[in-house]
């Protein structure tokens, strides 16, 4: 990768990245009904878990957060 700045990438923080990081994994329900007012339902799918690894090793890019960054991923951990 000559002449790019790969630091602060996923794939190079020295995080590990297995099933157990997530709530769940599964591939079902992604097709489920939106909600009345439009929202996708809310599934427990590639959320972090408690003890993730992911859990605040993001970086600040403008969003809210909640703990002392981001977590990587799609989502933020709710802490369970």
């Amino acid at each position: 990768m000559s002449a790019t700045n790969a630091a602060c990438n996923s794939w190079n923080l020295g995080v590990p990245l297995s099933y157990s990081q997530f709530h769940s994994v599964s591939t079902s329900g992604w097709d489920a009904p939106r909600k009345t007012d439009g929202n996708l339902p809310v599934l427990p799918h590639l959320r972090p878990a408690a003890h993730s690894a992911l859990i605040d090793r993001g970086t600040a890019v403008g969003l809210p957060f909640s703990g002392s960054a981001p977590d990587l991923g799609a989502f933020e951990s709710d802490g369970r």
